[in-house]
């Protein structure tokens, strides 16, 4: 047995951008430590940080992740409408990455959590 975590979930900033990079599983027992990951790297509410930049997006990289439970999915989808309320985008990646984009297609997210192919793409400020 290991003493390694299920998940782990970092933040940095990319211009008006804060981007989140998601290993492991994420599934009902470590979605909540996502959210606080989000929300501690932003000062909420208006969507602003600690430095006083305001964040138009979080991109949350999800190339890294092995797993994702159908809990996993409806915590990013709530938090989708957490920051959405900030007027913060959340854009998740998924790339070529089955473990993500199955359960994602499977659920019908397309119209409410785009999946961008890429960190460029997602990244983008028109996007």
């Amino acid at each position: 047995m290991t003493d390694e975590p299920l998940m782990s979930a970092v933040t940095t900033r990319v211009g008006s951008a804060v981007l989140l990079t998601v290993k492991g599983e994420v599934d009902l027992h470590t979605a909540p430590e996502l959210v606080d990951t989000v929300v501690a790297a932003l000062h909420l509410p208006g969507g602003g940080t600690p430095d006083g930049d305001v964040v138009s997006a979080v991109v949350a990289d999800l190339t890294g992740v092995v797993f994702l439970s159908s809990a996993g999915l409806g915590t990013l989808v709530a938090l989708s409408t957490r920051l959405g309320e900030d007027k913060i985008a959340l854009r998740l990646v998924g790339g070529e990455n089955r473990a993500v984009t199955r359960p994602w297609t499977a659920m019908h997210l397309g119209d409410v959590l785009p999946l961008y192919p890429d960190l460029p793409s997602a990244l983008d400020p028109v996007a």
